[in-house]
């Protein structure tokens, strides 16, 4: 999906990959602990949904409301709150989370309200950044830009699920899915605030349930014809696996021929493709790698991977390089900056890239 492995998320190796994942966890470990009462799952549960909120804050919580309403439609709210391990998870929730909040704000005082003012009333009861839309902003992403068809797939087999119902195999995963997304999009659609990788923790839900629409279409479809297929189940798993190929191969090419939303994620794609395949060796220089200091953790696999041919590679500030240090840099501004305030030999330029020797 070009919402997921497109721009913000993890082509650009931005937090929300980590985000999503710890995300998936915890709605699973929630799902297994409503059918079994383990005490594991509801542990498992806070200590992932802590982790999730240590990687980005509010929005690991976003999904309570509709985890909270599937354990009402499914009459085990009282249950729940009868459970100690509950309290247990939440006294561990609290422990995390809190420990490491408190201590960056006796760190960095005024942490709190600056957490305020990016996640929550910041950004969900006025329009932050200039990031505004309306009520069908997220429906449009998900229509035209960030599912390919998947969404759009997943809308018009949806129609057919009440004919699917008596037969739907992994029908109760299936309608989790379901709420957990109306209602995500539905708290996100609220918030003033408008981004278009907000919706992307709803991605896996989504392609789950359009991969379970596909299968259960095609075995009923199967079924209706009365044909006698020796191999039905292998069959329906063979068209749903060419169908979901489209969709991988539409993210190969993507990636290939990546959008650019901004001219710093253009400038970000020709560092990192340089740096992939360098026409100058950049191993055999004191090599400090410069990018804009919101964005540098898109960088860091690269760094990792340069450090092991040469450990004097290493990201860099621009406004603390030493004589005698390379730089390698794309960022006009940056690139501006270093210029006018170091004496500068040009190594490399092309393409926006650019390596100076720090004299």
């Amino acid at each position: 999906m070009e919402g997921f492995n497109g721009f913000h998320v993890a082509r650009t190796g931005d937090y929300d990959s980590l985000l999503i994942l710890f995300i998936m966890l915890t709605l699973f470990q929630f799902y297994y602990y409503l059918d079994t009462f383990n005490k594991k799952h509801i542990l498992l549960f806070c200590l992932f949904l802590a982790l999730s909120s240590l990687t980005k804050g509010i929005a690991s919580l976003l999904f309570l409301p509709g985890i909270f309403l599937y354990a009402l439609i499914q009459q085990k709210v009282l249950r729940i709150l009868k459970d100690p391990y509950l309290y247990v998870g939440f006294v561990m929730y609290i422990g995390i989370v809190g420990a490491y909040y408190f201590t960056r704000e006796s760190l960095n005082p005024g942490y709190f309200n600056a957490v305020y003012m990016n996640e929550l009333g910041g950004r969900f009861l006025e329009i932050n950044e200039g990031h505004d839309g309306n009520m069908l902003t997220y429906i449009n992403l998900l229509s035209n830009k960030q599912t390919y068809f998947w969404f759009n797939l997943f809308l018009a087999l949806l129609i057919c699920f009440p004919f699917l119902v008596s037969t739907f195999k992994h029908k109760k995963l299936f309608q989790y899915f379901l709420l957990l997304t109306v209602i995500f999009i539905i708290v996100i659609t609220v918030s003033k605030t408008k981004v278009t990788w907000y919706v992307a923790p709803a991605l896996p839900l989504i392609a789950g349930m359009s991969i379970l629409l596909l299968f259960n279409f095609f075995k009923f479809f199967i079924q209706k014809l009365n044909a006698k297929i020796r191999y039905e189940k292998e069959l329906t798993i063979l068209i749903v696996t060419i169908i979901t190929l489209t969709g991988y191969i539409h993210i190969a090419r993507l990636n290939d021929h990546p959008k650019y939303n901004y001219s710093w994620d253009n400038e970000f794609y020709k560092l990192s493709s340089f740096i992939h395949k360098p026409v100058y060796p950049i191993e055999k220089l004191n090599l400090k790698i410069i990018n804009h200091p919101e964005y540098r953790q898109r960088l860091l696999f690269y760094v990792k991977i340069l450090q092991f041919k040469n450990p004097a590679i290493d990201l860099g500030n621009y406004k603390e390089l030493k004589k005698g240090e390379d730089v390698l840099v794309v960022d006009e501004t940056i690139n501006t900056y270093i210029k006018a305030n170091y004496i500068t030999q040009e190594l490399y330029n092309k393409d926006s890239v650019r390596i100076y020797a720090i004299k």
